[in-house]
Protein backbone atom coordinates (compact mmCIF):
# COMPACT_ATOMS: atom_id res chain seq x y z
CA UNK A 1 0.00 0.00 0.00
CA UNK A 2 2.79 2.01 1.37
CA UNK A 3 4.14 1.75 -2.72
CA UNK A 4 1.35 2.49 -4.39
CA UNK A 5 1.09 5.90 -1.93
CA UNK A 6 4.27 7.11 -3.19
CA UNK A 7 3.87 6.25 -6.33
CA UNK A 8 0.35 8.46 -6.19
CA UNK A 9 2.38 11.14 -4.45
CA UNK A 10 5.26 11.62 -6.59
CA UNK A 11 2.56 11.33 -9.44
CA UNK A 12 0.75 14.45 -7.71
CA UNK A 13 4.08 16.32 -7.11
CA UNK A 14 4.72 15.79 -10.94
CA UNK A 15 1.34 16.98 -12.00
CA UNK A 16 2.15 20.38 -9.15
CA UNK A 17 5.41 20.96 -11.02
CA UNK A 18 4.04 20.77 -14.58
CA UNK A 19 0.68 22.80 -13.58
CA UNK A 20 3.56 25.25 -12.00
CA UNK A 21 5.11 25.40 -15.30
CA UNK A 22 2.47 26.05 -17.62
CA UNK A 23 1.16 28.74 -15.14
CA UNK A 24 4.58 30.25 -15.32
CA UNK A 25 4.40 30.12 -19.06
CA UNK A 26 0.81 31.41 -19.08
CA UNK A 27 2.09 34.78 -16.82
CA UNK A 28 4.66 35.48 -19.24
CA UNK A 29 2.72 35.43 -21.98
CA UNK A 30 -0.17 37.56 -20.34
CA UNK A 31 3.25 40.19 -19.72
CA UNK A 32 3.94 39.99 -22.97
CA UNK A 33 0.48 40.54 -24.77
CA UNK A 34 -0.17 43.27 -22.25
CA UNK A 35 3.13 45.43 -23.28
CA UNK A 36 2.43 44.54 -26.74
CA UNK A 37 -1.52 45.64 -26.04
CA UNK A 38 -0.06 48.99 -24.31
CA UNK A 39 2.16 49.53 -27.56
CA UNK A 40 -0.41 49.03 -29.89
CA UNK A 41 -2.70 51.33 -27.72
CA UNK A 42 -0.38 53.72 -27.77
CA UNK A 43 0.16 53.91 -31.39
CA UNK A 44 -3.97 53.79 -31.50
CA UNK A 45 -3.82 57.09 -29.37
CA UNK A 46 -1.39 58.86 -31.47
CA UNK A 47 0.81 58.76 -28.11
CA UNK A 48 4.25 56.61 -27.80
CA UNK A 49 4.77 57.49 -31.51
CA UNK A 50 7.59 59.48 -30.28
CA UNK A 51 9.01 56.36 -28.78
CA UNK A 52 8.65 54.41 -31.57
CA UNK A 53 10.56 56.53 -33.58
CA UNK A 54 12.74 56.78 -31.04
CA UNK A 55 13.30 52.81 -30.88
CA UNK A 56 13.05 52.93 -34.72
CA UNK A 57 16.25 55.18 -35.13
CA UNK A 58 18.00 53.92 -32.46
CA UNK A 59 17.74 50.01 -34.00
CA UNK A 60 19.08 52.15 -37.38
CA UNK A 61 22.01 53.86 -35.74
CA UNK A 62 22.52 50.20 -34.15
CA UNK A 63 22.41 49.13 -37.45
CA UNK A 64 24.75 51.51 -39.00
CA UNK A 65 27.38 50.44 -36.04
CA UNK A 66 26.96 47.13 -36.61
CA UNK A 67 27.69 47.22 -40.90
CA UNK A 68 30.39 49.81 -39.85
CA UNK A 69 31.51 47.48 -37.67
CA UNK A 70 30.94 44.70 -40.59
CA UNK A 71 32.95 46.59 -43.22
CA UNK A 72 35.79 47.70 -40.72
CA UNK A 73 35.50 43.62 -40.09
CA UNK A 74 35.93 42.90 -43.19
CA UNK A 75 38.90 44.99 -44.54
CA UNK A 76 40.52 43.53 -41.53
CA UNK A 77 40.06 40.24 -42.81
CA UNK A 78 41.30 41.58 -46.62
CA UNK A 79 44.50 42.98 -45.00
CA UNK A 80 44.80 39.83 -43.11
CA UNK A 81 43.89 37.81 -45.74
CA UNK A 82 46.66 39.94 -48.03
CA UNK A 83 49.28 39.80 -44.91
CA UNK A 84 48.61 36.20 -45.00
CA UNK A 85 49.66 36.05 -49.01
CA UNK A 86 52.70 37.79 -48.35
CA UNK A 87 53.51 35.55 -45.99
CA UNK A 88 52.54 32.35 -47.88
CA UNK A 89 54.74 34.19 -50.55
CA UNK A 90 57.54 34.56 -48.69
CA UNK A 91 57.79 31.41 -46.99
CA UNK A 92 57.59 29.83 -50.56
CA UNK A 93 60.46 32.36 -51.31
CA UNK A 94 62.35 31.27 -48.19
CA UNK A 95 61.77 27.39 -48.93
CA UNK A 96 63.21 28.04 -52.58
CA UNK A 97 66.19 30.24 -51.47
CA UNK A 98 66.48 27.56 -48.96
CA UNK A 99 66.56 24.59 -51.01
CA UNK A 100 69.38 27.01 -53.53
CA UNK A 101 71.44 27.36 -50.66
CA UNK A 102 71.07 23.16 -49.64
CA UNK A 103 72.12 23.10 -53.37
CA UNK A 104 74.90 24.85 -53.21
CA UNK A 105 76.18 23.42 -50.29
CA UNK A 106 76.18 20.30 -51.09
CA UNK A 107 77.64 21.69 -54.85
CA UNK A 108 80.49 23.26 -52.65
CA UNK A 109 80.43 20.73 -50.15
CA UNK A 110 81.47 17.91 -53.76
CA UNK A 111 83.50 20.68 -55.33
CA UNK A 112 85.89 20.40 -51.41
CA UNK A 113 85.80 16.92 -51.80
CA UNK A 114 86.77 17.08 -55.32
CA UNK A 115 89.65 19.56 -54.35
CA UNK A 116 90.58 17.06 -51.60
CA UNK A 117 90.89 14.01 -53.55
CA UNK A 118 92.50 16.78 -56.35
CA UNK A 119 95.16 17.68 -53.16
CA UNK A 120 95.50 14.50 -52.25
CA UNK A 121 96.43 13.22 -55.82
CA UNK A 122 98.53 16.40 -56.34
CA UNK A 123 100.82 15.11 -52.97
CA UNK A 124 101.06 12.14 -54.03
CA UNK A 125 102.16 13.08 -57.38
CA UNK A 126 104.69 15.50 -55.68
CA UNK A 127 106.10 12.53 -53.92
CA UNK A 128 106.60 10.39 -56.71
CA UNK A 129 108.32 13.46 -58.50
CA UNK A 130 110.66 14.21 -55.54
CA UNK A 131 111.58 10.44 -55.70
CA UNK A 132 111.75 10.31 -59.01
CA UNK A 133 114.10 13.75 -58.67
CA UNK A 134 116.36 12.06 -56.10
CA UNK A 135 116.73 8.91 -58.08
CA UNK A 136 117.42 10.72 -61.62
CA UNK A 137 119.94 12.70 -59.14
CA UNK A 138 121.56 9.39 -57.57
CA UNK A 139 122.09 8.32 -61.47
CA UNK A 140 123.02 11.80 -62.64
CA UNK A 141 125.56 11.54 -60.09
CA UNK A 142 126.84 7.99 -61.32
CA UNK A 143 127.11 9.29 -64.59
CA UNK A 144 128.65 12.00 -64.05
CA UNK A 145 131.21 9.66 -61.92
CA UNK A 146 131.47 7.01 -64.51
CA UNK A 147 132.23 9.82 -67.21
CA UNK A 148 134.71 11.38 -65.05
CA UNK A 149 136.24 7.90 -64.84
CA UNK A 150 136.17 7.72 -68.46
CA UNK A 151 137.43 10.93 -69.56
CA UNK A 152 140.67 10.34 -67.08
CA UNK A 153 141.12 6.12 -68.25
CA UNK A 154 141.27 8.35 -71.87
CA UNK A 155 143.13 10.86 -70.43
CA UNK A 156 145.38 8.53 -68.82
CA UNK A 157 145.61 6.65 -72.11
CA UNK A 158 146.10 9.59 -74.02
CA UNK A 159 149.40 10.31 -71.88
CA UNK A 160 150.06 6.57 -72.00
CA UNK A 161 149.79 7.06 -76.11
CA UNK A 162 152.07 10.68 -75.96
CA UNK A 163 154.62 9.10 -73.86
CA UNK A 164 154.71 6.03 -76.15
CA UNK A 165 155.01 8.32 -79.16
CA UNK A 166 158.13 10.17 -77.07
CA UNK A 167 159.24 7.25 -76.63
CA UNK A 168 159.68 5.74 -80.03
CA UNK A 169 160.19 9.10 -81.20
CA UNK A 170 163.12 8.93 -78.70
CA UNK A 171 164.13 5.36 -79.52
CA UNK A 172 163.81 6.42 -82.87
CA UNK A 173 166.07 9.33 -82.89
CA UNK A 174 168.17 7.47 -80.13
CA UNK A 175 168.92 4.60 -82.71
CA UNK A 176 169.68 7.20 -85.95
CA UNK A 177 172.11 8.55 -83.58
CA UNK A 178 172.92 5.18 -82.83
CA UNK A 179 173.37 4.05 -86.44
CA UNK A 180 175.35 7.72 -87.39
CA UNK A 181 177.92 6.85 -84.69
CA UNK A 182 178.26 3.44 -85.44
CA UNK A 183 178.66 4.27 -88.91
CA UNK A 184 181.35 7.30 -88.38
CA UNK A 185 182.96 4.50 -86.22
CA UNK A 186 183.01 2.42 -88.84
CA UNK A 187 184.17 4.91 -90.81
CA UNK A 188 186.99 5.47 -88.22
CA UNK A 189 187.59 1.98 -89.08
CA UNK A 190 187.62 1.44 -92.13
CA UNK A 191 190.30 4.13 -92.73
Amino acid sequence: MKKTQLSASQVSAKQLADAKKLAEEAANALVKAQKEKETAQKVLDGTGVEEIVAERDAAKKNLDAKAATENTAKQELDRAKEADDKKATALKNAKSVEADQIKKSQETAANLSSAEEKQKQAQENLKKAQDNKVSAQSNLDASESQLAQTIANRDNKANDLAINKIVRLVQKQSLKQLKKMMLRKLQKFQL
